[in-house]
């Protein structure tokens, strides 16, 4: 199937679903770029199953000699290996399932802790701007009282 772009992506819906057609622009089809939109699923790691050479030869043999075969044996070695693929795919996707609730949890974590810092630095802020606040007027008291008394310090090496 080709990527398209999300903007290009006109739907139309049919008996099985709704399916995505290209657009026809063809003087901007060779600039544009197709993005994935999600990324790819990594292959399972299980065995794929496979009909067994045996079952394969006796096949092989009912058609040959133009005999009936009995597909039994098939159909239980495919709803076997339906059932095995599908064990697979609950499995990764329990898997995925506990990795996702895991990442928003550490997520929740973060953003919790972040949270309690920004409100620690606020009040650590605010208490080194009273702080501030009262040492200037501290420093602006002392000023006074030291221009007070220079004019008469002044005034006693003038005379």
């Amino acid at each position: 199937m080709k990527h398209l772009p999300i903007a290009e992506t006109p739907n139309r819906q049919t008996k099985a679903g709704w399916i995505a057609e290209p657009t026809r622009d063809s003087s901007s089809e060779a600039t544009q770029k197709h993005h994935r939109i999600d990324a790819p699923h990594r292959a399972s790691a299980a065995p794929t199953p496979a009909v067994t050479p045996d079952a394969a030869r006796s096949v092989s043999k009912a058609f040959d000699s133009g005999g009936e075969f009995d597909f039994t044996g098939l159909r239980l070695t495919h709803c076997e290996d339906l059932a095995s693929r599908l064990q697979t795919w609950a499995e990764d996707l329990d898997a995925r399932s506990s990795k996702l609730a895991a990442d928003i949890a550490k997520h929740d974590r973060r953003e919790r802790a972040f949270r309690l810092w920004v409100q620690e630095s606020r009040a650590s802020i605010e208490r080194q701007l009273e702080a501030n606040e009262k040492l200037h007027q501290t420093l602006l008291l002392q000023a006074r009282r030291f221009a007070v008394k220079q004019p008469e310090s002044n005034s006693h090496h003038s005379s």
